[in-house]
């Protein structure tokens, strides 16, 4: 996900990241000029880029896993 800083530059984090992150934690970003400034709207936009491929080797991973197979 992409997370606009105080400082209008932009970073991209997870959403267990964003969530873990506190004030000083952002303030920290912006102190040390972190991000990118981005002018494209659609910037990482499936509508221009296509799917996240991120995506489809979480699906592959998720697919070897067979549960019943495991002894315990």
């Amino acid at each position: 996900m992409l997370v606009n800083l105080a400082n209008g530059k932009t970073i991209e984090m997870s959403i267990e990241q964003y969530l873990s992150m506190t004030d000083d934690d952002f303030q920290y970003l912006v102190s040390t000029n972190s991000g990118d400034e981005i002018y494209d709207p659609f910037y990482g936009s499936v509508l221009k880029y296509g799917e996240n491929e991120e995506e489809e080797i979480d699906e592959e991973i998720d697919e070897g896993i067979d549960l019943e197979d495991q002894d315990d």
